[in-house]
């Protein structure tokens, strides 16, 4: 959230027998929640970023959750992957999907 104090992002990743888990949460102070429980962009012109994450975990056979506790926006994606091998370079993790 912008121009918040204190703002933060935490963000952790595992894979485990073939589930890549993804989590971030963010600081957040005003979240807008559609009456059908799911979560709308109060930036300009709106966002499209939820949505890609839902897309992306119905691709791989996932799914998403999205909440908001005590002014922290937690998300989660889960995603059902091949084992592969992994690479470890510079700090970046590369997997196949």
């Amino acid at each position: 959230c912008q121009g918040m104090e204190n703002s933060f992002i935490h963000m952790n990743s595992r894979f485990s027998n073939g589930v890549l888990t993804i989590i971030m949460d963010n600081s957040c102070s005003a979240v807008h929640i559609q009456p059908d429980g799911t979560f709308s962009s109060l930036k300009k012109g709106g966002g499209m970023g939820l949505n890609s994450i839902r897309s992306v975990a119905k691709k791989y056979d996932g799914y998403s959750c999205f909440e908001v506790k005590d002014g922290v926006f937690l998300s989660s994606v889960y995603l059902k992957l091949e084992e592969t091998p992994v690479t470890i370079k510079d700090n970046e993790i590369r997997t196949k999907l």
